[in-house]
């Protein structure tokens, strides 16, 4: 071959997005492939009878060996360069000999508005800000934690994806030991879970919608065994439990869990210099060590910030408080949902931070993931290459855009909740229809879909099902069975009753046996107002019936509820969810129980900022 024709064949000079990059190494056709790379040439990666150029030497190895996708990624995000761009139509046909260049460019923060940034932000620091360029892949996903989770539930490809987020305060884990935390060796070993969120993503609509679910929410199945606890409780038993309360007591399917500690949160606050957050008055918590003194913007360091965050008994000093005695300052009374507004608001003060320090700026990239990753755990089916693809499908959402939304509930004014004779502390229950509107809301589905395999609930007159009185009321049960029959649901036995198992207030539980009858449990709590929660418990559920409702306090059969209009606006979502949860309270039976038993109305769906809280720093 001449001179000419060796130039004519080397590869050509082309330019296009980060979207090409993202398209390339997410394309299906390099899924569960090996690329040979060359040591004698390593600017050059060769995918088959196709070159792509490299610059960077990154690639310099002993001797010819294979790489993996994950070795791609570190290939095209080599750590001395900001950025690459990799034209977005490339065409893998096996007929071309050459294809595009990769050449580096500068940084993203210019192509990526910081608003858009600010989904990659929440996830990115934990799991998909590995797909950015400017630093080395392959080497930071080794320090990400794998673990085995059970009852996740597979999807095919391109189908809606849930990814369960959970905060947890499991201390003996951790680098470096607390005071402020409590130590392990002093026996704090419990293990909840402060925060809850859910993260549902679509890739056909390229649209994020954020669901969080209070920590002090009283579930059935929060522990093996089908014991009762607050749902944070279930992570003490392991991630595979808590992925387990979701899906049986409220019926959202998980296909990916995520994890995140004291230590990683603080880390990230600390690699980004501290975040300011400006405060209108002095707050106070003695149990998260809270303690502003003075209004104004903060710098606060990670370990500052998190006590932001964790503050469920904060107090605050209004204008007409004079003394700095904490003493006299008064209390917020919305423990946990007071927290999760407060976590929201943080998640734009992060984003602001962001903004100015330069996500894509690859020494602050650098410094967040070695920050948080090595305190990340993620399941063991959650790979790269889910996480690229995710990357490719939402990159540039704008989370201004993407509803977030608090599951509703009825916060409790017992002080501490005895329930069968033990002692649960704070407690907030579940509300129906509210809650059920909320998840389908969420999950984008009808009222009559079931939200685990989006497929149709049955007809009321194919359930067959028991009433059985757990409340104390009486004659509840013959009521409630009557209200149901005219519907069209079989009611096999006569009414029962059992001993409540509180004298304060009881949730009313609708129990299925298996994962078939769960669509029947879905279509009878459907029909309920009140304080309602699912439970998969066989041993609740009589031969020859697919349901038993133990009914509770508050209870009233209403029919089938009317679903929410579909929206992706946040502010019509939310206001759409608040009116129909205000005119559902008015029910009379959910009155009374908050009357005889001092329980509040039901949360709204949105945040709900109050002067005390933080914000952004102008």
């Amino acid at each position: 071959m001449d001179q000419n024709n060796q130039r004519r064949n080397r590869p050509r000079m082309r330019v296009g997005s980060i979207d090409g990059v993202i398209k390339l190494v997410s394309n299906s056709n390099l899924q569960n492939k090996t690329f040979k790379v060359n040591p004698q040439k390593p600017s050059l990666i060769n995918l088959g009878n196709r070159t792509t150029y490299q610059k960077s030497k990154i690639l310099e190895r002993s001797r010819t060996r294979d790489v993996s996708l994950d070795g791609l990624i570190d290939t095209l995000a080599p750590r001395h360069v900001n950025a690459t761009k990799i034209d977005q139509s490339l065409d893998f046909d096996s007929s071309l000999k050459t294809q595009s260049v990769v050449t580096p460019i500068k940084s993203l923060k210019k192509k990526i508005g910081w608003k858009k940034r600010t989904l990659i932000i929440i996830l990115a620091l934990v799991v998909l800000g590995l797909s950015f360029a400017g630093w080395d892949a392959y080497n930071l996903l080794n320090q990400v934690k794998h673990v085995n989770v059970n009852g996740l539930i597979t999807v095919p490809n391109g189908s809606p994806e849930n990814i369960l987020v959970a905060g947890s305060t499991n201390r003996c884990n951790l680098k470096v030991q607390n005071a402020q935390w409590g130590f392990c060796s002093n026996g704090v070993t419990g293990v909840n879970s402060d925060i809850i969120l859910i993260f549902h993503f679509v890739p056909k609509t390229r649209s994020v919608t954020i669901l969080s679910i209070p920590r002090d929410t009283f579930v059935p199945n929060a522990r093996k065994g089908h014991q009762s606890f607050k749902i944070d409780a279930a992570l003490y038993e392991g991630p595979s439990q808590l992925v387990r309360a979701v899906e049986e007591d409220f019926g959202i399917p998980i296909q990916h869990y995520v994890e995140v500690g004291f230590d990683g949160f603080v880390n990230i606050v600390n690699a980004l210099g501290g975040v300011k957050m400006n405060f209108s008055m002095p707050v106070y918590d003695a149990y998260s060590h809270l303690n502003i003194t003075s209004p104004g913007c903060k710098l606060l360091n990670g370990l500052e910030a998190l006590q932001v965050i964790r503050a469920r008994h904060l107090q605050y000093k209004p204008a007409n408080v004079q003394t700095m005695n904490h003493y006299y300052w008064p209390y917020e009374q919305q423990s946990d949902i007071g927290r999760i507004d407060r976590t929201h608001q943080f998640l734009d003060v992060l984003a602001s931070t962001v903004k100015h320090e330069g996500l894509g700026n690859p020494i602050v990239d650098q410094k967040l993931l070695t920050a948080v990753l090595p305190n990340v755990k993620i399941d063991s089916n959650f790979s790269s290459e889910n996480i690229l693809q995710l990357v490719a499908d939402f990159h540039s959402v704008n989370l201004a855009h993407a509803p977030e939304l608090t599951l509703p509930v009825a916060v409790t004014g017992f002080g501490s909740y005895i329930f069968q004779n033990y002692n649960y502390g704070d407690v907030v229950f579940p509300v129906n229809p509210m809650d059920h509107n909320v998840i389908d809301q969420f999950l984008n589905i009808k009222p009559n879909i079931n939200p685990l395999n989006n497929q149709p609930l049955p007809n009321p007159s194919s359930v067959k099902l028991n009433v059985v009185n757990g409340s104390g009321i009486n004659g509840q049960a013959t009521q409630t069975a009557d209200q149901l029959a005219s519907i069209g649901f079989k009611i096999i036995n006569q009414p029962t009753s059992i001993n409540p198992g509180s004298t304060q207030a009881n949730e009313t539980v609708v129990y299925y046996a298996n994962s078939t009858s769960e669509a029947d449990a879905e279509e009878v709590a459907n029909q309920l107002t009140g304080y309602v929660i699912l439970s998969k418990n066989p041993t609740m559920v009589n031969s020859g019936s697919n349901v038993t409702v133990l009914t509770g306090s508050g209870l009233s059969v209403t029919g089938q509820t009317t679903q929410l209009k579909a929206t992706t606006n946040t502010k019509n979502v939310t206001s759409a969810i608040n009116e129909y949860t205000a005119s559902k309270a008015s029910n009379s039976a959910l009155l009374q129980a908050q009357a005889t038993y001092n329980i509040s109305p039901p949360t709204v769906a949105n945040t709900q900022h109050k002067p005390w809280d933080p914000t952004v720093c102008s």
